[in-house]
């Protein structure tokens, strides 16, 4: 929740349901934890019984006129100090004599209470063996009795004031407290509370990103896609548009790719840097299937892994690390970048990796070098991809935004921090580059696991597709034979609806 970071101060039922449902197992497991442990508990303890005695508090010296307001007043006063008699140490020392057991602590097994209004008192003494309860409660009256004329100094004795037994005390059946099953149910509860108390607090203090809302309220950015939890122990299984490009989590990397065609619409778009604000947040998947989603469509595009810190694309497209932007970066001026370039499973698709990395990134990462090699680039491919470093982690990022068209910002949910996704999206304005939207990464929707997007009209014919058109028929034939990948040809797809339409459409298109 980031209700506390933009000043929220309500929650709607709906958000207080949906955040129930998604900490069900932290409530459930306290909960469990809770009645467990007040089960185990009374199971342990010894079990103690309560026996009680009822008395009634009498005022001597009746008066001729009946029961007048003195008398209730002289009654109410004199019940109070019964109840403070009672359990007074010469009483209860007799009454432990009387019984047979040690008078030490004896007061915190005794208990007097003034029933509320009137004026009879009700004795409850607690012992482990019934039948002592109740023979400690009757002595303690007896005992009381006896010794009544020198407790109360004589004014009232004088007058016959004192105590008549209506009820004595027998030994209970049952022992006091509630029981284990009761108990249990008091410790689920008491555990489910504290449960939803850390719930609220947890969600409270938590500034991670969870949805593409609040991406919206902190930084105003459009949201290109929100994509599922891509799973799978091998990296490879995350080109889900390779491995499986007809399910939903490749079409929302398709409709990324069509935002993309439709940004090129006003202006020319030909490099494009993926970056985070952090590491680990899922940049490289993204702009690994992000790259193979528009060499579906024909283009001759190369995925540059320009993070000579943390490289990830080689292990993604399983192919080796021995040359890439390291070397080429090392060697501008004195080679050809396109010989560090290794080719894909994916047509019209060519990867750069990092290469070697290198003792010291910042001496060959220099903005002019990065500037020549993108220019090389350039004229071997219609669309370059970097996969960079994370904005707040490294210096390198600033370096590639200087000469990109674009940038496009990736979001893991429940990880990236409002914080630092205000502080990324005030470094990328200030950089002055172009920013295309954000993908919010391996989020939950309301359809479980699956990928959602927004559906956004673009052009059937984009100003990206005729530069790379007009410029194919010049240097098309430059970039060396090992730097294509062999396969069969693609039909060039520019998404306008949902994918599953366009498939039937081209379906039925190739039967015709």
């Amino acid at each position: 929740m980031l209700r506390s970071y933009y000043g929220g101060n309500t929650m709607e039922l709906a958000q207080i349901v949906r955040l129930m449902l998604r900490w069900w197992w932290l409530i459930a497991l306290l909960a469990i934890i809770g009645g467990g442990g007040a089960y185990l508990i009374s199971q342990f303890q010894k079990p103690v019984y309560q026996a009680a005695t009822t008395l009634l508090v009498i005022v001597g010296r009746p008066s001729r006129d009946g029961v007048t307001s003195q008398d209730l007043a002289t009654r109410q006063q004199l019940a109070i100090t019964y109840k403070e008699l009672l359990i007074k140490r010469p009483v209860l020392e007799a009454a432990a004599a009387q019984v047979g057991i040690d008078p030490v602590d004896l007061d915190k097994q005794v208990q007097v209470e003034l029933v509320k209004d009137t004026a009879i008192l009700k004795l409850s003494a607690k012992d482990p063996d019934p039948q002592r309860a109740a023979n400690l409660a009757n002595a303690i009256v007896g005992a009381f009795m006896l010794q009544e004329q020198s407790l109360l100094a004589n004014p009232y004795a004088a007058d016959r004031s004192g105590l008549s037994v209506i009820e004595p005390a027998i030994p209970p059946v049952e022992p006091s407290g509630l029981g284990p099953v009761r108990n249990a149910i008091l410790g689920s509860l008491i555990g489910a509370l504290l449960a939803i108390g850390a719930v609220f607090a947890i969600e409270y203090f938590d500034t991670s990103i969870r949805s593409a809302s609040d991406i919206a309220v902190l930084t105003g950015m459009p949201i290109l896609a929100v994509i599922a939890k891509l799973r799978g122990r091998n990296p490879a299984n995350t080109l889900i548009t390779l491995q499986k490009p007809e399910s939903a989590d490749a079409d929302a990397y398709r409709m990324i790719r069509a935002q993309i065609e439709f940004a090129s619409a006003d202006r020319p778009l030909r490099t494009l840097v993926v970056t985070s604000a952090q590491p680990r947040e899922g940049k490289s998947v993204t702009a690994a299937n992000l790259a193979i989603a528009l060499a579906q469509t024909g283009l001759r595009v190369i995925l540059i892994d320009a993070n000579l810190r943390r490289p990830a694309l080689h292990t993604l497209f399983q192919c080796p690390n021995l040359t890439g932007l390291s070397t080429a970066l090392q060697q501008i001026g004195h080679g050809r970048a396109a010989d560090h370039i290794v080719p894909t499973a994916e047509d019209h698709l060519s990867l750069l990796p990092s290469g070697p990395l290198p003792p010291n990134p910042a001496r060959i990462f220099v903005p002019e070098r990065i500037r020549m090699l993108t220019a090389e680039l350039r004229e071997h491919a219609d669309m370059l991809i970097f996969d960079s470093p994370a904005c707040l982690d490294m210096i390198d990022t600033s370096m590639l935004l200087r000469g990109c068209d674009a940038t496009l910002l990736v979001v893991q949910a429940r990880v990236t921090k409002a914080e630092g996704l205000l502080h990324t999206h005030q470094f990328l304005q200030a950089s002055q580059t172009h920013i295309l939207g954000t993908v919010l990464n391996q989020a939950r929707n309301s359809r479980g696991s699956r990928s959602s997007y927004a559906f956004t009209p673009v052009p059937q014919r984009s100003a990206l597709r005729d530069s790379a058109e007009d410029e194919s028929s010049v240097v098309g034939d430059d970039l060396p034979a090992r730097a294509r990948a062999v396969g069969r040809p693609r039909e060039i797809i520019t998404l306008t609806r949902p994918r599953s339409h366009v498939a039937e459409a081209g379906e039925r298109a190739s039967e015709s």
